[in-house]
């Protein structure tokens, strides 16, 4: 009876060491989300339309910087180039809406800035693109009525 037992202990050892344990590899693991942005891509106008509303949400304490593509190469937040402001530069966790505006954009190439939001070790770029002036756009809504009307008299 002793050695009935102990072949059935011996295949019960043997059965459990056959069970196969899958390892999860931590490097190849996504982070979880800390920032949920609804848009990562804006384009504004040169003369109007120059708002937008970045609309995200943060696990935890965000911080926000301009990376501007027209700086001169040593310098990429040059302050000749900072055309683009956010209303914030950081914040708390929670929903967040964040205005950007930007200035007027005189001339006929567009401009392109980068919009770096981070929470934790997360980081999400927004591409925030600037339009040229052209040849048809109407600049009569930026004067006073009687004035443009003067403006259109002299040609």
């Amino acid at each position: 009876m002793k050695r009935f037992y102990l072949l059935t202990a011996l295949f019960a050892l043997t059965a459990a060491g056959c069970v196969k344990v899958d390892l999860v590899d931590v490097s190849t693991s996504p982070l979880p989300e800390n920032l949920t942005v609804e848009q990562t891509d804006y384009t504004l106008g040169p003369i109007e339309e120059r708002t937008a509303t970045v609309v995200f949400s943060a696990k935890g304490d965000w911080t926000l910087s301009i990376v501007y593509d027209d700086a001169d190469a040593g310098d990429e937040t040059d302050a000749d180039a900072a055309w683009l402001t956010a209303d914030a530069a950081g914040g708390a966790a929670g929903e967040q809406s964040l205005g950007m505006s930007a200035a007027r954009n005189f001339q006929a190439a567009p401009r392109t800035a980068y919009v770096d939001l981070v929470c934790g070790e997360q980081t999400v770029r927004l591409t925030v693109t600037q339009t040229g002036l052209s040849d048809d756009m109407d600049f009569s809504a930026l004067f006073d009525e009687t004035f443009a009307q003067k403006l259109q008299e002299r040609d």
